[in-house]
């Protein structure tokens, strides 16, 4: 949501075309385009309060996993990693020129944490296939 309402009071074409811009411009050393409106949309503090209430609901998620046993530490400071790189990705979004690699760094790491929820420790296989299921 942020990064579509700082993308429309930029004057890019698309929102493709905003990133490979603040991309580029953060590849070749230069200041981003100064183009757009410099206001804060209500979209940023609607999505604002959307992530803070995401990160609420996984502290006490975790806090509730914490108290059934010890088997959940690591891989709970893990995914707190992920949330803490994609909640610092949300504030970072249009705050400085090259904001586009910590956004894709963020979304590649989050893609990956979907796909090996363990990235890559072995000990999650191992906790998994202890279980049945009936």
């Amino acid at each position: 949501m942020k990064a579509q309402s700082s993308y429309l009071t930029s004057n890019a074409k698309d929102i493709l075309d905003w990133l490979i811009g603040d991309l580029s411009s953060a590849l070749a050393g230069r200041d981003g385009a100064c183009n757009g409106f410099h206001y804060r949309m209500p979209t940023h503090y609607s999505s604002l309060l959307v992530a803070l209430s995401t990160i609420v609901v996984f502290v006490y998620g975790s806090i509730c996993l914490r108290a059934i046993g010890t088997r959940f530490h690591v891989p709970l400071w893990k995914m707190a990693a992920v949330v803490t790189l994609l909640f610092a990705t949300y504030l970072l979004v249009d705050a400085f020129v090259g904001f586009s690699i910590v956004l894709g760094i963020g979304v590649f790491v989050a893609l990956f944490s979907l796909v090996d929820p363990g990235l890559g420790s072995r000990r999650s296989n191992e906790i998994g296939s202890r279980q049945i299921v009936s």
